[in-house]
Parts: C-alpha cells; structure tokens; sequence
C-alpha cells in the first residue's frame, strides 16, 4: 500500500494526518531531548573531570615545593646555619636568595625571638617571639606548619614553616623559618595559564583566606564563607556547584586540609556557565532544527499523505543524523564511501585534522598519504572488506597529535570517530619516564623500596632492599621477626621500639629510624628507614612504607669529619695560646729595644758607633715587622686585612731582605744572593704584605736548608714579575707539596721541635697569596732543594724611580718644658717612654699605674699637657680609665694617646668613646715622636 491508496481511503482526513504526524514525531522528539541531556551531562562530566584535574595539578606543585621547604629547613639546622656568626650567615643567606626563587624568605631566630640572621636585611632585630608556629617548632623539634599571615617584610601573604636549631649542647636555642608566599603560585600560572573561567583558592588551617587566582581586591586575609565549612572540614577531596566567592555559579573540586596538602585547603571552579556554553549553544541549534522539521511537517500534511510520509522520512533521517552528530560530540566523526571518498565531516573532525570543507569528495589515502604506512590503514582496510568494527591508534605527522581511531562499517562505506589521545599518551610516557628515573635513583642512592602491614606482622621487600639488609629475596620471608634477628641487639631496643612508640604516641606521619645490620658474615652495615606511617581511625598504626637506605658511608664519613674537626679544634687553640703569648711577650720587650735605640742618637757621634746603631735598628724594625706578619695571621683568617695596591720599585724591597737574611744564611754558613733587576723592575702590590711573603719564603728556605746556597731572583713573566726563592735544602716529597702550606705543618720535623718554628710562615704566605691575589707555587725534589715562584703584576702605568731615600736623621721633639704623663706597668718599657720623652724636652712623671699618677700629680701643682698610658695594666686595670681619672682631677679633657699591644676591639671601643688616639706596640721613637706632634697640633687648632 503506497501514500496515494492511503490519501483515497475513505475516513482519511486532516486529523488522521495530524495523528500520524504525532506519531512519527513524538519519538524524535523525545530522543532528541534524551541526546541534548546526554550531551549536557557528558559536557559536566568533562567540566568536573577537568577541574579535578587542574586540581591534582596545583596541588602535587604545592606538595612538590612544600617538600622542598621542608628539606631546606632540615639542611639549614643539620649544617649548623643557626651555630654561625651572624656574618657568615648573612653571607650565606645572600647566597641562597641569589639562588632560589623570590618567593621564598628565610630567617633565623634566637632563644628571644629576635631575627638575627635573614635572607631579607629589613627582617633583622624583629621580634617573632609570639608567633605559634615558632613556639611549636621550640616544643616538638619537628617541621611546624604555621597558619596565614602577612609577612612583614614583603607585605603579602605567606605561609610559615619552621624548625628549632640546637646549640652546642643539644638544646633548642632557636628557630629558623621559611615563610612560602604566594609568588609560587604568580610563578606557576604564568608558565601554566589556567583557562579563562577558572579560579585557584588556598586557605589555611583555620579557613582564612590566603589567596585567590585571579585576585579579588581585600580577599587575602578574610575567612572563608560558611557555606565552604563543609569543604573545608571534610575527610576526603570532592566536587561541589555552588555559587564562588565572586557571585558566579561554578563546579569546585576542592581538596580538604586532612586529605591532600597538609593543612592546607585548595580549590579550583570553573564557571558552569561559561563551560556550558557550547553545549548550550547546541541545545539551541538543535531546539532550532526540531521546530524547522514541526514546520515543514505540518506543511507537508497539508499538502498531502505523499508529502506527509516524504516528509516524515526526511525528517527520520536527519533526526537519525543529528542524533549520531550529537551523541558524538567528543569525538571527531567522518564518514566514508566505498571509494573512499570522505562525504561528511562534523567540526570536531575539522579541528582534529586541522582541514577545512575542501576534504569533501577527495579520497581518504589521497589527501593523507603516510597513513597508508601506519597500521590505521590495514585496520580500516579490515573495517571496509570484512565488515566489521575496528580500532587503532596511531601518530598524526601533519597536526603532531596521537588519535585512537574506530571504524564502524554502514550500508554506504565506513562511519569513522576520532578521539585526541595526545594528554593521555603524554601521561603514560611520563609516568613511564618516571618509573626509570625512581628506579635510577634508588640504584644511585642504594636504597630499596618496602611495604609494611602493621596488622599482620609482615610485608614486602624490593631486591635492593634485601641486598641492603643482606638477606636473599627467595629464601627470607618479610616478618617483623625476620627484621629483629637481624637488627643489631644494641640498637632493637633504643630504636626498634622506643623511637617507634614515640612516633605513633605523637600521630607522626613521616618516620626515620636509624640501626645497625649485622651482616650473614659478621659485619656491620648501617642503615635508615624513611616512610609513612597511616593509621586507622582508632589511631593506630596500620601501615608503614617508604625506602630503606645505606648509610654506611654517611656514617664513616660522620666519624672522619668529628676527628678532623677535633683535630682542627687542637690546632686553633694551639695556635690562639701561641699568639695570645706572643703579643704579650714579645712586643713589650721588642718596644723597649726600640726606644733605647732611638735614644742612643743623640749620644753616639762618631761613625764607629752610628753604624752599628742604623744596623741595630734595621734589624730591630725588621724584628717588628716579623712580629706584625705573625701575630697577623688571626687577623687575615678574620678578613680584616685590607690590602693597599701601589706601584713601587722592587730594589729597595729586596735590599731589606738582603740586609735582614744575609748575616743568618752566613752564621749557617750558606751562600745567600739577591740577584738585584738591572732594569729597575716595578710592581703593583701592598709593598708591606708582599715583604711579609718573601720574608717567610726567605726564611722558610733557610731553616730547611743545611748546606749549600738560598738565592732570590726576579724574571719577567707575562704581565708582571716572578719573584724566586731557590734554596739547596732537604726537598719535599711530591705527596708533600700539597700540604706544606698549611697551619702548623712542617717538613722533616716529624717530632714537632718548636726550635724549627711553628710550621705557621707558608700558611702566612697561602692567606697573602689569595689577599692579595698573587699566585704561588712551589717545584721541588727531596735531597736538592725547593724553588717558591710568587708571579707579582707589573706597575700599572710609567712607574719612575724615586731617588735613593737618605735616612732622616732623629729630630728632637719640641718639649718645651710641657708636663707628660707616662703610665705602662712594664719597667723597662717605662724607663725607655722617660728616657724618649726627656730626650725630646719634656718633663715627666712615670708610674705604674692611674693610682701611682694620680698620687704623683696631686704632689704638684702643674697640669699635665700629655698622658700616654699603656692600655693593659696591673690589677685588670686599663689605660683609658686612667686618661679619664687624670681629666677629672685636673679639670679639662687633657690630650691622650694609648700605647698598647692589643689587637681587639675593646681598646678601640674606649679610645672611641674618650676621644684619644691609639698607637699600637711595637713602635719606633720617630712614629711616636710624628703622633705626640699630630695630637699637640691638633689640639692647639
């Protein structure tokens, strides 16, 4: 029966059209509501799964520098950051801020609270006494996890992290802290932008905002809104709609403070409304379509059955194919004749092959011709002949995607959906790349894996983990049992139990436990377990995996560094007597010798005595100046030593040394010879530091040189001048060279005969060396001596000679009757101060002490016009005490000077504060003479 018998059929009218059109269109209609609501929950499906996703996202980044700060905080206090001088550590935060990111800020914290030492200068002197996670760090001795604050320093947000530091006898005198503001997150989004209808928020502990992304203007700082509790409190991560903190509807994956970042809430919404637009947009199109085909429909009734059922098929088939269109929307669809010939393309299949309408009616193998040699091609070659559904997965060279294809064979050729696999391939080859890259580490690290249920006793092992603890996988069961016969006894009950009870006792979550392996042949290995402990609800402890590690070499290497540090030790305090001694012992009587010396001038008249005299002198301003390099050494480990860089000619250098060294090579009886430049050679260094060098070099070669000759030499070398010290002593061993420049070595004095020296005139040279920036080295072969080669710059421009110095001859002091006051508790040093100053025209009165001049001056009625007082007296006395006792009794601030052998800075500080000049010991009269001048002068202006 075709339309035409059913139009003629009698009771054929209008309505019985109208009920047939309902029944044709009906079904349509409703299965296109039920693919538009599929279409919809597909779409939320997707927008959940991506807000999951982003989620997962952050937070492994925020757990990743979370870590991180952690085990920052661990080297900082394990390397001794907080037993430092402040100093140093600034140094050495200055160093770490040039290094790691901006958004990170460190400070360290006494037992007061006070920041003493920071990454961020403007920290230093604050107070962080009160804040709780500072307490908590001094109360447990464990990583502490602060609530939202804002730093002080940078004025943003910022989390807290923190943990104590232990003085030298183990208790927890400070903290140091790490606070994480939010320019990690400014950081992360600007490689990784979120999607335009996305929102980041973090909060702490308490639901007090942190921060948002985008930012919302006075958010930071506010607590969450009440409808965020629940989220906030919850026990695992979740999705929630629920209107945003900026009025908008959106979908949140949100990941509670227990669940996911410890103590740390984050989530992540997107706008529904924007990510349903596409969706939306179809649902219009679609509604758009359905009313088009009512339309056409009901015209088509009208003008008859014929119509009426063409009509209907029409509108079947594009029901059909708007159905398929829609339940597709994810993927790609093409479809395919028998020829090949590519008939239909819906948009997603556009993007995909990044094509336009110009594909329509070319052939498939035509316009993609390197599928043919992929293994698509005999997938849909197998679709096509054999007539039923395959699949493949293959790489796109043109659009660099990779696609898994499905193939379904139709009346008319192949029905073909594409879907974009590239983020899920890309996950797989990273998840693959790390799994090499864990299991490369722990090889590397030799560590091993394990697995332990608590409940039961007993777990698994790795292959590396068995090595370790030197059982054989195959024949060792992985018991607790299995584990105790094996720790060593003296350590199963300290550390097998009594750490392990504190750490569930606490609820820790991360544990570290340190013991002993006794191996099958006897040894010893020491090893660490690292994991995590979970617990059930009752609290307890249920299971504990992580990483088993060697620590064998750790541990022998702890042991090294504590001898080589006690060694170090003994060798400092030796060094801190010997100086100490020397200061004091040395530079009193060498300053007595040089104010005779001075004083013998004006008695000695003939050329007899005047000689000897300039030798007696040279040989005595040389002494002080050995005396200087010596006691200098503390000073030049301190970095106070400032060198002063000038051009000046080498032939008067030399000449001193000559002068100085040549009598002591002779009474030993070795040929000594400076080889003098015949050029007139000049260089650019400290004249005083380089002197100190050859010096020690000079007399270096002649303690350790029996027979034979020392010589010193100059050549040209590249831009300066190296300066030689050839001797045909005892040698050193090539395994030697590398130390001789240490503190306290000696070569050929194995029994330390103090005779020989300190060993301390090379460790002197090294310090100046690097000071100054002068590099030496040494060449030498046991039984024919050494050679030391110091390379010196040349003059930095035209350096002309000065004229040979003529000796200035002692210019008596214009006393003139003036009243001085000397105080030194050394006799002789006393008898020579009044011998000097009477010779120079003063009067005088001399004591031993502020109590002896006072007496002293009470017994005469003139003030004094000069005080020079040692600083170091008797009876723990000090000389600027005496300057002020002496001002007060005479009434008026009388000019002092401070003679003294001191090198701290105590003296300064109270020279500073009386406002008196300071001359260090030992001096020579004519240095003395030009400073009671400058100060009389001075005075008079």
């Amino acid at each position: 029966m075709n339309s035409s018998d059913m139009a003629s059929r009698p009771g054929w009218s209008l309505k019985h059209f109208l009920a047939l059109f309902l029944v044709v269109v009906f079904p349509l209609l409703v299965f296109g509501i039920l693919g538009i609501v599929q279409l919809r929950d597909a779409r939320e499906a997707e927008v959940r799964q991506e807000a999951s996703r982003l989620l997962d996202l952050v937070e492994a980044e925020q757990e990743r520098i979370i870590e991180d700060v952690r085990h920052l905080l661990v080297a900082l206090v394990e390397t001794g950051a907080g037993r430092m001088p402040a100093p140093v550590c600034q140094d050495t935060m200055a160093r770490i801020r040039a290094r790691y990111p901006s958004y990170l800020t460190i400070h360290l914290s006494d037992e007061a609270g006070v920041v003493w030492c920071s990454t961020e200068p403007s920290a230093l002197g604050k107070s962080v006494v009160d804040r709780p996670y500072r307490i908590e760090a001094l109360e447990t001795g464990e990583v502490a996890t602060g609530a939202f604050m804002q730093a002080r320093t940078t004025g943003r947000p910022a989390i807290p992290f923190a943990l104590a530091y232990t003085g030298p006898d183990g208790a927890r005198v400070g903290v140091v802290t790490v606070l994480l503001d939010v320019g990690w997150l400014e950081q992360y989004f600007a490689q990784k932008p979120l999607p335009q209808n996305a929102a980041v928020l973090f909060a702490d502990r308490n639901g007090t905002i942190i921060t948002r992304v985008p930012e919302l203007p006075s958010l930071a700082g506010q607590p969450l809104p009440e409808r965020f509790k629940p989220m906030l409190g919850g026990t695992s991560k979740g999705m929630e709609e629920a209107e945003g903190l900026d009025g908008v509807q959106r979908i949140t994956a949100y990941s509670p403070i227990q669940a996911g970042v410890r103590d740390l809430y984050i989530h992540i919404s997107l706008d529904k409304a924007v990510a349903m637009r596409s969706v939306n947009a179809a649902t219009l199109r679609t509604s758009a379509i359905f009313l088009v085909l009512l339309l056409a429909a009901g015209l088509a009734a009208l003008w008859g059955t014929r119509r009426f059922l063409r009509v209907r098929m029409q509108a079947e088939q594009s029901a059909l194919k708007a159905a398929r269109v829609l339940a597709s929307t994810v993927d790609g669809v093409l479809e395919l004749d028998r020829d090949w010939r590519i008939t239909y393309l819906n948009d997603r299949a556009k993007s995909l092959l990044a094509q336009d309408f110009s594909l329509i009616g070319k052939r498939m193998w035509d316009v993609f011709p390197e599928l043919k040699n992929d293994s698509v091609y005999a997938k849909a070659m197998e679709a096509m002949t054999r007539q039923v559904p395959t699949d493949s997965e293959f790489w796109g060279v043109r659009t660099q995607r990779w696609y898994w294809m499905r193939a379904f064979p139709t009346d008319d050729g192949l029905a073909v959906y594409l879907l974009d696999i590239s983020r899920r391939r890309k996950a797989e080859e990273d998840l693959r790349r790390s799994k090499d890259h864990l299991s490369l580490a722990l090889e590397s690290a030799k560590a091993g894996t394990f697995d332990w249920d608590m409940t039961a006793g007993r777990g698994t092992w790795s292959e590396e983990s068995c090595r370790i603890l030197g059982l054989d996988p195959r024949e060792s069961e992985a018991t607790t049992e299995t584990w105790m016969r094996i720790v060593h006894p003296d350590d199963l009950v300290p550390h097998g139990f009594a750490e392990w009870d504190r750490l569930v006792a606490e609820r820790k979550r991360d544990a570290r436990l340190e013991y002993r392996i006794v191996l099958p042949d006897g040894g010893i290995r020491w090893v660490t377990s690292i994991g995590r402990i979970r617990y059930d609800e009752s609290g307890m402890p249920v299971q504990f995996s992580g990483l088993i590690l060697d620590i064998t070499d750790r541990k022998s290497l702890e042991e090294a560094l504590r001898d080589a540090k006690a060694k170090a030790d003994a060798a400092n305090l030796s060094k801190s007597k010997f100086l100490a001694a020397a200061s004091h012992d040395l530079r009193q009587p060498l300053q007595s010798a040089l104010l005779f010396a001075g004083v013998l001038h004006r008695h000695v008249n003939d050329d007899k005595g005047r000689i000897p005299l300039a030798s007696l002198e040279r040989a005595l301003d040389t002494l002080k100046n050995l005396l200087d390099s010596l006691l200098d050494v503390s000073r030049l480990d301190a970095g106070v030593i400032v060198p002063q860089l000038a051009d000046f000619a080498l032939g008067p250098l030399l000449d001193e040394i000559n002068a100085s060294y040549a009598p002591i090579a002779a009474s030993k009886g070795l040929a000594f010879q400076v080889d003098q430049p015949t050029n007139g050679l000049a260089v650019h260094s400290d004249r005083l530091l380089l002197g100190r060098m050859l010096r020690n070099l000079v007399e270096n070669a002649i303690r350790y040189t029996e027979r034979g000759h020392v010589r010193v030499t100059c050549k040209p070398v590249r831009d300066g001048i190296a300066i030689r010290v050839r001797d045909s002593g005892i040698g050193i061993a090539t395994e030697q060279l590398g130390k001789v420049f240490e503190e306290f070595h000696q070569v050929g004095n194995p029994e330390r005969d103090r005779s020989q020296g300190l060993g301390l005139g090379l460790a002197i040279v090294q310090r100046l060396s690097r000071l100054l920036n002068h590099p030496v080295s040494v060449t030498s072969e046991p039984g024919r001596g050494s050679l030391f080669s110091v390379e010196v710059p040349g003059a930095v421009g035209e350096f002309v000679l000065p004229p040979p110095a003529v000796p200035e001859p002692m210019q008596p002091a214009e006393g003139s009757g003036r009243l001085a006051v000397l105080i030194d508790d050394d006799v002789i040093v006393l008898m020579g101060l009044r011998t000097t100053f009477r010779e120079w025209g003063y009067d005088v009165i001399v004591a031993g002490s502020a109590d002896q001049a006072l007496e002293r001056l009470r017994g005469t009625e003139r003030p004094p016009d000069l005080i020079v007082a040692d600083y170091r007296l008797r009876d723990r006395q000090v000389g600027t005490d005496a300057i002020a006792r002496i001002r007060e009794l005479v009434g008026h601030p009388v000019p002092g000077i401070i003679l003294t052998g001191e090198i701290g800075v105590e003296c300064e500080r109270d020279a500073a504060r009386l406002g008196v000049t300071i001359v260090h010991k030992p001096i020579t009269p004519r240095l003395l003479h030009r400073a009671v001048q400058a100060l009389l002068e001075a005075e008079a202006h």
